[in-house]
C-alpha cells in the first residue's frame, strides 16, 4: 500500500503521468501545464522521485540540453485504493462488473479471479 498523500501540485503532475502513454520530462510537463513554473515542476519531480512515485526512464533532448524522462511507479488505482474503505472496494468492483458491456474486459477479469484463486490454494 502507498500510504502517502500527495500535495495538490504533486497530484496535478501525477495526473499528467497517469494520462500519458510515454515518459515525460520537466519540459513536457511545462507544456502540458502552463500554470506551473519550471522550477516548481523540477522540485515536485524530485519529491515524487524520492518518494517512489516516479522513476527515471531515460533521457531526452530539448533545444539546448539533455533532460531526464520519467514514468510513474504507482498507478492511479493503487494510489486511490488507500483512501477507499474495504466494503466500498467490493461495491465498486461489483458495480463495475454489473455495468460492463465489453466481453473482452469481463474475460480478463474472470482470468484475474481464476489466477487469484490459484494463488490462494
Amino acid at each position: 500500500m502507498v500510504e502517502f498523500q500527495l500535495t495538490k501540485r504533486e497530484q496535478d503532475i501525477m495526473e499528467l503521468f497517469w494520462k500519458s502513454e510515454k515518459p515525460l520530462s520537466s519540459n513536457d510537463i511545462k507544456v502540458l501545464s502552463n500554470d506551473l513554473s519550471i522550477h516548481t515542476i523540477q522540485q515536485v519531480l524530485r519529491r515524487l522521485n524520492n518518494n517512489g512515485f516516479i522513476k527515471v526512464e531515460g533521457v531526452g533532448f530539448t533545444k539546448n540540453s539533455i533532460t531526464r524522462k520519467y514514468i510513474p511507479c504507482v498507478s492511479q488505482a493503487k494510489y486511490l485504493k488507500q483512501f477507499i474503505a474495504k466494503n466500498t472496494e467490493y461495491e465498486l468492483a461489483t458495480a463495475f462488473i454489473k455495468e460492463n458491456t465489453d466481453p473482452k474486459v469481463l474475460d480478463e477479469l474472470e482470468n484475474l479471479i481464476l489466477q487469484s484463486r490459484e494463488k490462494l490454494k
